[in-house]
């Protein structure tokens, strides 16, 4: 995605996304250093891959839809189901 393709909310939506995920890993490192029980550790390891892998979808989504679709063009009917179908195997890929 360019830059005049990304708003500027849209990123400030993705960079905050990424220093959540930076204080998971952050808090990961924390419950280790602890010496925590390895089931609190491994909850919060789901929650950052969860969350990882949502700030995946959001950007392979955005992708698509700004390289693989041209925004330029109106897409087919064809084309958006298409878009849609993938999108829902990537999710469903990611959860």
């Amino acid at each position: 995605m360019t830059q005049d393709q990304m708003t500027a909310r849209e990123k400030e939506k993705l960079i905050l996304r990424t220093r959540r995920l930076a204080g998971q890993v952050k808090a990961i490192e924390r419950h280790i250093e602890k010496d925590e029980e390895c089931v609190h550790i491994l909850q919060h390891l789901a929650a950052c891959r969860g969350a990882l892998n949502g700030l995946m979808a959001e950007l392979i989504e955005d992708h698509v839809r700004f390289h693989v679709l041209d925004p330029k063009k109106k897409a087919t009917r064809g084309q958006l189901e298409a878009t849609e179908k993938l999108m829902e195997i990537v999710s469903a890929y990611l959860k």
